[in-house]
């Protein structure tokens, strides 16, 4: 359950909603030191996959390979503000695959993914104005390094309050005709607390919730069909996520849910449930860590199989 339902929720948010938070910004939206959990001045990590196996006490590599068939093994540099620039996957040691995402003054104006390719223009007041969005996105995905054409190329309004909160983006094709709509809404402390996406046939929206402390504790993705898709609830330790616990529907029906344990921002363990609460797959992981913070060698855990991810992150 996890893989699948996982990349496909990524995949919609991205291409309708584009990422849940950093609406004002989409730095926020992108990967960066502090999205990534990384400390000091990184400039660039090389991640590498092995199986493993057990010996004695202690897990040992044995092959190159990942958890699941849609990752590569990769290098992702960093600017000095700590914006990823380039992200290039690798498959027996050749690139088959480079995202790239360009900056002008600490402010995103062009990304390069797989499926997706963005264009930014910012207003007087360094406010996004207007975003050109390419949607590369195939009907049916089979594989992370698939050769994609153009899918469609649209144009998005970005319309801001009084007090520069964004309230409304408005897309529209290249023959100037309405695509959808997004509407956004903030609490007395600046906190997004919905989020409605409308095309002319269907609407869905997201509903966040708040605790005390103004940190995110409760989403729900909806829609005008089907009512609750996702929920997810959030629980924290001195402000520190320490478990997430997410739950799909359809058609109002429970189907699953996996829950996340964390430490240092660093997932710790997962566990798999289906509709009735019995445990379906759970996997475990541990890290090693260098002298600023960061993991450089991450062993996943699961039932029979076990993973060995190794980091080298170079430093400005």
């Amino acid at each position: 359950m996890k893989n699948s339902k996982i990349i496909f929720f990524i995949l919609f948010i991205f291409s309708n909603f584009q990422i849940c938070f950093g609406q004002e910004n989409p730095k926020e939206e992108l990967k960066n030191l502090a999205t990534l959990n990384l400390k000091g001045k990184v400039k660039t990590i090389i991640e590498k996959s092995f199986n493993a196996k057990k010996n004695g006490v202690n897990y040992i590599k044995t092959f190159e390979g990942w958890q699941s068939s849609w990752q590569k093994n990769n290098e992702q540099k960093f600017d000095v503000n700590g914006n990823l620039i380039d992200k290039t996957y690798f498959e027996n040691s050749k690139p088959i695959r480079n995202d790239f995402f360009k900056y002008e003054n600490n402010k995103i104006t062009e990304t390069n993914t797989l499926y997706a390719n963005r264009f930014f223009t910012y207003d007087e007041f360094g406010k996004i104005k207007s975003e050109k969005f390419i949607d590369k996105k195939p009907k049916k995905i089979t594989t992370g390094k698939e050769n994609i054409p153009i899918k469609k190329e649209t144009h998005i309004e970005y319309f801001y309050s009084e007090n520069s909160k964004l309230i409304q983006k408005i897309e529209s094709n290249l023959s100037g005709n309405q695509v959808s709509v997004q509407n956004f809404k903030y609490d007395q402390n600046n906190n997004l607390i919905y989020q409605e996406l409308k095309y002319s046939s269907r609407k869905e929206w997201y509903d966040y919730h708040y605790n005390n402390d103004n940190l995110l504790f409760k989403i729900e993705w909806k829609d005008d069909k089907f009512g609750l898709l996702e929920e997810t609830f959030i629980t924290y330790n001195n402000h520190e996520k320490k478990t997430e616990n997410w739950t799909n529907y359809f058609e109002g029906e429970k189907e699953g849910s996996i829950e996340y344990n964390y430490e240092k921002g660093n997932e710790i363990q997962t566990k798999e449930f289906d509709a009735d609460g019995n445990l379906e797959n759970a996997e475990k992981i541990s890290y090693t860590y260098d002298k600023f913070g960061n993991w450089i060698n991450k062993t996943i855990t699961l039932k029979s199989k076990a993973y060995i991810i190794e980091r080298q992150i170079l430093y400005y």
